[in-house]
This record gives structure tokens, C-alpha cells and sequence, in this order.
């Protein structure tokens, strides 16, 4: 993934604040904890800066093994798609009632070092250049893209770029029955249960809540497992949802990853990859199978495949780091 900065546009016009939350509507959110944004500014031509203050105590961001404390990649690509959504609205006037669907993304956070957890919350500045395409015969915008570039106190640390579709709720609604041929539960409709049995550990976690697998199976260089999160886990499930939301199923990429290696406690993931295909349905059983594309020990690279009802409908890469060296 190649993300070019220009020197015009590298950085923010005016200090950005991190005092308060945004209004959490902005960004999709039920719970004022799960807004992280902070502050968002529009300058020039379809960009947006956007601040983000990097919570130290979050029962699913930081519940973490790894001895070497950085910030959470899935937490990045969360604000991330906070600052979209946010720019969406503030910016392009995107208005509400609109649905908008993940395509795909790709995030890279190579820097390792600018990622550590200093002794305060970290200082996120997400710059985001949005991309529209519009209906030629309507002239509304049907698809978008944003390519962004992110900074921990004053450092760059990561590049991400997100494809997605917009559509009117009520014609998402009508999309998922045509897709379904019956309306698509809720997860306030299931019982949430109780979190996966998989030992956390083994997935880099402390807390079982936070586990997103059940029944690994390793034949060869394959394992599979079953998607079982939490529906308890109001970081995952913050509102009702008709489908597993593509964080969870980037999480789930990403326990399958750690699985793969000797100790996850010695690895972070530094790129995701991902393609979405078609919803994840809530009661329909979902397996992953991920598949090992190297041999490296150092930086292992993983393809998880996410398949439902006999068909694939996602497809995430993760690449690993040994974080030897990096506290």
C-alpha cells in the first residue's frame, strides 16, 4: 500500500483539541466512552483533520499480553473509521439516515517505535482526504474513498485507506431482505451468553470476554475456528446490529494470526488487509480458516477467509512483527 503525503497538507493549520469527546452521533456511536475523536477541523478540498485521544485503561483496546505496550492497530483502524464517518457527515454533508458499507481497507503501522504507550494518552492526528464517485445518472454518491495518515504525538505511525458504498437506510433495509429473503435479526434478539471457552492467552488476551473464537482446529499450516464473540462486549456491539460488524471480524482476523505463532505474547500486527463481501449473519454459523503465506518467524503473514453458509464473504490478511527490542 503506497499512500503519498504532500508537504502542503502534512500537517494540521491550527493546534487540534483534545479536551472533549465529539458529539457521538457523529461518529455512529451509543456510548460517549466509544467516541474517541476529539476534535475535527475541514481544510481545503475534501480534507479533514481529526484528533483522537488513545484511552490507557480500555477493557477491549488495552487488554493486551504483549510485555512491549503499544497502542492497538484495531483501535487506529476504529478511529480511523471514526474520522470518516465524522469528515462524512461534517464535511461532505453526508446526511443522516445514510448507511454506509465497508468495502474494503487496508492499514499499515510499520513505525512501531511512535506507537508506545508513554506514561499519558495518546495524542492521535488523523489526516483524511476523501474520494467521491457519484451515480452519472442521478449525480448522488453511491461509493467513497479516504486515504489518511496518522500521527502519535507529532509522529507518523500509519497509513489506512478505506473503500465504502452508501446507501439510504431504508434501502440497506430493503438490500439485506432481498439478500436474506426474510428481515435480519438484531443482536438485542439473541441471548448474549457467555464469552468463547478458547483459553485467552493463546489469542494475546487476559479477559475471555474479549475472545472472539471457539474450537480451533490446526491441520498443517490451516487452522480454522469458529466466530463466537461476545455479544456482551459493548466495545464490539456498542448498538444493535444485524450482521457481525467488520471490526469484530477484523479482531477475529486477527486472535486467528496470534494462534498461529509460537507466543503471541512476542508479536503485534502492524497490516491488515481486507475485502468484504457480503454481510456476516448473526444466525448463520461462521468459520474462519487462515492460512500461513510464508515461513517467516519474525514477520508471519496470515490470510484468514471467513466463510458462511458454504460461500466466502470475507477475506482479511494480517502481517505479525516480533516485537523484540520495542518497550
Amino acid at each position: 500500500m503506497t499512500i503519498h503525503v504532500s508537504e502542503e497538507v502534512r500537517y494540521p493549520p491550527r493546534e487540534l483539541d483534545f479536551s472533549r469527546n465529539i458529539d457521538r452521533r457523529l461518529v455512529h456511536r451509543s456510548a460517549v466512552s466509544e467516541v474517541f475523536l476529539t476534535d475535527i477541523l475541514p481544510v481545503g478540498k475534501d480534507r479533514v483533520w481529526c484528533a483522537a485521544q488513545l484511552p490507557l485503561t480500555h477493557s477491549y483496546y488495552n487488554d493486551h499480553l504483549q510485555p512491549a505496550r503499544l497502542f492497538d492497530p484495531v483501535l487506529m483502524v476504529e478511529c480511523c473509521r471514526q474520522a470518516a464517518i465524522a469528515g462524512s457527515h461534517f464535511h461532505m454533508e453526508i446526511p443522516e439516515g445514510t448507511t454506509m458499507i465497508v468495502d474494503n481497507f487496508e492499514y499499515k503501522a510499520d513505525r512501531l517505535p511512535g506507537a508506545v504507550i508513554e506514561r499519558g494518552p495518546g495524542e492521535l492526528c488523523i489526516g483524511t482526504s476523501f474520494f467521491k464517485e457519484t451515480s452519472p445518472r442521478t449525480g448522488r454518491l453511491r461509493k467513497g474513498r479516504v486515504e489518511q495518515q496518522l500521527y502519535v504525538n507529532g509522529s507518523l505511525v500509519g497509513l489506512h485507506t478505506m473503500r465504502t458504498s452508501f446507501l439510504k437506510d431504508n434501502q440497506a433495509a430493503a438490500l439485506r431482505h432481498s439478500q436474506r429473503g426474510t428481515p435480519a435479526p438484531l443482536t438485542s434478539q439473541f441471548q448474549e451468553g457467555t464469552p468463547p471457552s478458547l483459553t485467552p492467552a493463546l489469542v494475546g488476551r487476559s479477559n475471555p470476554a474479549n475472545v472472539v473464537l471457539s474450537q480451533p482446529l490446526t491441520d498443517s499450516d490451516t487452522i480454522r475456528a469458529k466466530v463466537t464473540p461476545w455479544l456482551g462486549n459493548k466495545a464490539l456491539f456498542d448498538h444493535d446490529y444485524d450482521h457481525y460488524p467488520a471490526m469484530t471480524l477484523t479482531e477475529a482476523a486477527r486472535q486467528l494470526a496470534l494462534l498461529g505463532v509460537a507466543d503471541p505474547r512476542e508479536y503485534h500486527p502492524t497490516t491488515f488487509a481486507a475485502d468484504f463481501l457480503s454481510y456476516a449473519e448473526l444466525d448463520f454459523p461462521l468459520t474462519a480458516r487462515a492460512e500461513r503465506s510464508d515461513s517467516d518467524t519474525s514477520e508471519p503473514h496470515t490470510t484468514a477467509v471467513f466463510e458462511q453458509s458454504g460461500r466466502e464473504i470475507a477475506r482479511i490478511s494480517v502481517s505479525l512483527r516480533h516485537t523484540e527490542g520495542v518497550r
